[in-house]
């Protein structure tokens, strides 16, 4: 999952001067719209149109390969590690007999 990120970032149109000095770490592609890329044998990223510096991405994928947008991938593993937290503090529940 973390490479279809970093792959799915460098569809932008441009790299700023921060992103450059990331770029060293990930694997750079330019593709122009209607071009995709392929990741394994089952995941394609295909560009669907560039406007202004917004990418359309579309991604074909089995459902058992979870696909989030980064911002709520993020969401979900904070909150799932809060979670952890509570529970380890709490100890575990138990029901009563």
């Amino acid at each position: 999952m973390t490479i279809l990120l970093a792959i799915l970032k460098t569809t932008v149109a441009f790299l700023s001067s921060k992103s450059a000095t990331r770029a060293a770490k990930m694997l750079i592609l330019t593709r122009k719209a209607g071009e995709s890329i392929t990741i394994g044998d089952n995941v394609r990223v295909i560009i669907l149109e560039m406007k202004g510096n917004q990418v359309r991405v579309g991604i074909d994928a089995p459902r058992s390969i979870p696909v989030y947008r980064e911002e709520l991938f993020r969401l979900i593993h904070t909150r799932e590690a809060a979670a952890r937290v509570v529970c380890e503090s709490t100890g575990p529940v138990v029901a009563p007999q």
